[in-house]
């Protein structure tokens, strides 16, 4: 169907004709109600005539809609009048990549300059699970200010026929394809930019963009196309079969390009992140051009970074402190699809980083490009590893256990059954270790054994211990004193006496340089540290600022490290207290909940809906959301884990009033103190309430290792086991709302695992989550059980009787939300609530390496 100009489509009127493809005829349209000029595709009859592939394309069409980046052309809705079917998109006015390339090829600078653009557009549609899979330059737009527009993002996969689940299928039966190397039934995707998988109708995802990227590189540097056949079929044939004429290629960008367009996916860069790191180390200045002043900054990968500077075979693995000489060097290590939420830890020669990241432990040599997983007791990582002084062995102290991995490989080695904290390895042959629930500070040695204590806190809870050399001395922080912030102490473990040496100040490291460095407020303060006197001598000073942080149980930690030879690693951040509340619905889409930024953990929505429960700064506070107001629940000792009884007039919490976390209640409105409900040893955190009021279910680590325990509110009874084990850790019981079910992560297979158990009774275990899973919710009905693994939200339909049935798995929707305790929430009408970081949408895929950094620490901190 062709439109003329003056027709007029609801508040539309075409203006002319821009052009046809397979996907629709494109129009210049002005849209009368809004007063600006869009861009409208019709769809193809047979299409708009299919009412199950228009329903599938409306549902998608929804998705891209929300996909917002300056790069890509924005969606505006999905319309239909008079019987036809349209998208309104953005206008985008200029020529095309295409029309560009038709003039000759483009000089390298100016290339980089664009391809930059187009690869962080594509990155930011991949962190939304959305590929584009007809990526061309016919498709992408270069406007008049030289600012690149990807049209037709996600397009290609609506239009497919009859799509699996896995979307393995990409043949469409198209009206007609305006554009040579195309033709009717052909697979999607223009031929000569189509990867291998495509042309052989496989599975396809990002990695799909990722060659077509590299084919469009390649044609914009000489002219071009990469694979060009008489026919779609000659084109796909060398695709599949031929390897590109290197001859004529800027040898620069032959190495990219080869990463880009190799036939084994499993050889191709996996990410375009990592593609736009290497491009602009293309054009990048020699090592020669870094200058001390200002600190240059590139953003390169790591090979690059290791060819180019020298740093595997010079400065970098050397164990000797660096020369005066040694110049300042910042580098952005990229992480690939690896979403890095802890902190970055050294190894103390500098030659492996080791850090946690979508709840698994990853381990990453500085002179190999990718991230390994660790090998661990669990699927889910809670707290930072820490390496021994020799650099062979990791640390790691998760839920229920602490245990070691050499760095080469094997299986763990358990030392001690532990509550979970942070760990420094001393070089007197013992690992010290906090323990959540204000047990002080533990040792044990690196053979195993029996625990020693070391520190029984007076106050709070003793966390994120730093050994000094020698082993004599002992660096902590005290967390949860009444009414005080964080501050760090030191222990002389000869003596038994200890001192306050900093105040608010967390994660204390020393550096042999004779500093104390630790994290204030989103920045790095060193100060000199005497360690025979163990004192501090003279005040603290900034040396580095946009230090991200961890908010977890064991408190907030400085996501930084650094090497015994002067190199250090940071995740870049910022101010602790930039969070927002937001609501997620199913698709994904957020919507703030309008409370201002705060440093926000443990959202829980009262069963009215009208109130959240939220923790900050170790304190519970309860907002109404209709008034925005708030009011402070709980005012001295360190408090968490807040959880509603269904009346909504009261809340169950956890807090350290005698020394051990224990469960508390108080009324919402502050009409009673708080009322002690446990009197424990063992740390224990509140899961749930039933919803008759009665029970509260809540997880102790009384075995030494997670279990789910009841408390009967309306007797005297002590608390009693449901799921206890020594061996493995049960945690977030959550009972379903007809009170007949429990849903609950387990890591009885050495995975962290959500399942689903009849309650009361043992009865028949179901396994819920695949390959992993935390945090499980019923929904307000009982009809679906959600629960979070990486990066996504997932849904599965249960059905209740005799027996439970459950579907598969499904997601719902991705997001980097910061995943720590409770963070998140389901409202009555489906909605997440959930917490983000304010001005960052993602946990980073990078970390900043700085080289020389002790020189500068010496510089700005002098002995004098």
């Amino acid at each position: 169907m062709s439109l003329d100009p003056k027709t007029k489509l609801a508040e539309y009127e075409i203006v002319a004709a821009i052009g046809a493809g397979g996907m629709g005829e494109v129009y210049r349209a002005r849209d009368t109600k809004l007063q600006r000029d869009v861009a409208i595709k019709v769809l193809p009859d047979l299409f708009a005539r299919d009412a199950e592939r228009l329903a599938r394309f409306e549902r998608e069409a929804k998705l891209l809609a929300a996909l917002n980046h300056p790069g890509i052309a924005t969606i505006h809705g999905f319309e239909k009048f008079d019987g036809i079917h349209f998208l309104v998109m953005e206008l985008v006015e200029g020529e095309t990549l295409a029309e560009r390339i038709a003039r000759g090829p483009i000089p390298l600078d100016e290339a980089v300059e664009l391809f930059t653009q187009i690869a962080e557009a594509l990155d930011a549609a991949h962190e939304k699970g959305i590929v584009h899979r007809d990526l061309k330059p016919a498709n992408i737009k270069i406007t008049p200010e030289g600012r690149v527009k990807i049209l037709d993002f996600g397009l290609a996969k609506v239009f497919q026929e009859d799509a699996p689940a896995d979307d393995a299928s990409t043949r469409v039966r198209p009206s007609g394809f305006g554009e040579a190397g195309t033709e009717l039934g052909a697979i999607l995707g223009t031929a000569s930019y189509m990867s291998p998988e495509q042309a052989r109708g496989k599975t396809v995802d990002k990695k799909t963009d990722v060659w077509a990227f590299g084919c469009c590189l390649y044609e914009a540097l000489t002219g071009r196309k990469v694979f060009h056949g008489e026919t779609a079929t000659d084109t796909m044939a060398k695709v599949v079969q031929n390897e590109p004429d290197w001859e004529n290629v800027s040898p620069v960008a032959v190495r990219l390009l080869k990463r880009c367009l190799s036939k084994p996916t499993r050889d191709r860069l996996h990410d375009i992140a990592d593609v736009r790191i290497e491009l602009v180390s293309i054009v990048a200045p020699p090592a020669d051009a870094f200058d001390e002043k200002p600190v240059a900054r590139h953003r390169w990968s790591v090979l690059v970074m290791v060819g180019a500077m020298g740093i595997a075979a010079g400065a970098l693995l050397s164990r000797h402190e660096p020369s005066p000489e040694v110049v300042e060097r910042r580098l952005h290590m990229t992480l690939g699809d690896v979403r890095i939420d802890g902190a970055p830890v050294l190894s103390p020669d500098g030659s492996v980083i080791v850090f946690r990241a979508d709840d698994r432990y990853f381990m990453r040599r500085l002179d190999e490009e990718r991230a390994e997983p660790l090998s661990t007791r669990s699927s889910v990582s809670w707290t930072e590893p820490f390496f021994s002084p020799d650099g062979k062995w990791i640390g790691i102290n998760d839920a229920a256990h602490l245990f070691k991995i050499s760095i080469d490989g094997g299986p763990p080695s358990l030392l001690a059954q532990v509550g979970n904290g942070m760990g420094t390895w001393g070089d007197d042959g013992y690992l010290y270790y906090s323990v959540r629930g204000g047990q002080g500070i533990y040792r044990v040695s690196a053979e195993g054994g029996e625990p020693e204590e070391v520190t029984r806190p007076d106050v709070g809870t003793h966390i994120q211990p730093e050994v000094l050399p020698g082993s004599k001395a002992l660096l902590y922080v005290v967390f949860g004193a009444e009414n005080q912030p964080t501050y760090v102490e030191v222990l002389s473990i000869e003596s038994g006496e200890r001192k306050t040496v900093l105040f608010n100040a967390t994660t204390p490291r020393y550096a042999p340089t004779g500093h104390l460095v630790f994290e204030r407020d989103g920045a790095l303060m060193a100060a000199l540290f005497d360690p025979r006197s163990l004192e501090i001598k003279g005040d603290p000073i900034t040396v580095e600022e946009g230090i991200a942080g961890v908010d977890a149980f064991y408190g907030h930690v400085g996501a930084f490290s650094f090497s015994g030879n002067g190199l250090l690693a940071y995740r870049e951040g910022g101010s602790r207290a930039a969070r927002e509340l937001v609501w997620v619905d199913r698709n994904g889409a957020v919507e703030s909940v309008g409370l201002p930024p705060g440093e926000y953990g443990n959202p829980t929505l009262s069963p009215d809906a009208r109130s959240v429960a939220v923790e900050q700064s170790g304190q519970i506070w309860i907002y109404e959301l209709a008034r925005k107001t708030r009011t402070r629940l709980t005012s001295s000792f360190a408090s968490t884990g807040a959880v509603w009884t269904p009346d909504s007039r009261r809340i169950v919490f956890s807090a350290d009033q005698g020394g051990t976390p224990n469960l508390f209640w108080r009324p919402v409105d502050g009409s009673g103190p708080p009322e002690s409900l446990t009197e424990s040893s063992f740390v224990q955190y509140p899961n749930n309430v039933s919803n008759d009021g009665r029970l509260v279910f809540f997880q102790t680590d009384e075995h030494g290792t997670g279990n789910i325990w009841t408390l009967d509110l309306n007797s005297d009874v002590a608390p009693e086991p449901f799921l206890t084990s020594p061996d493995y850790g049960d945690f977030w019981g959550q009972l379903s709302p007809d009170g007949q079910w429990m849903v609950y992560v387990s890591e009885e297979t050495g995975q962290s695992e959500v399942y689903i158990r009849p309650f009361p009774g043992r009865g028949t275990r179901y396994p819920v989550s695949v390959d992993g899973g935390s945090t499980p919710r019923w929904s307000r009905d009982g009809a679906e059980v959600y629960y979070w693994i990486s990066d996504r939200m997932m849904v599965v339909e249960v059905q209740t009787g005799a027996e439970l049935t459950a579907s598969a798995p499904r997601e719902l929707f991705r997001g980097t939300y910061p995943h720590s305790g409770n963070f998140y929430d389901v409202a009555p009408d489906g909605r997440f609530l959930m917490i983000r970081d304010v001005g960052q949408t993602e946990y980073p895929s990078e970390i900043v390496l700085v080289e020389g950094w002790f020189e500068k620490l010496k510089r700005l901190v002098p002995a004098s």
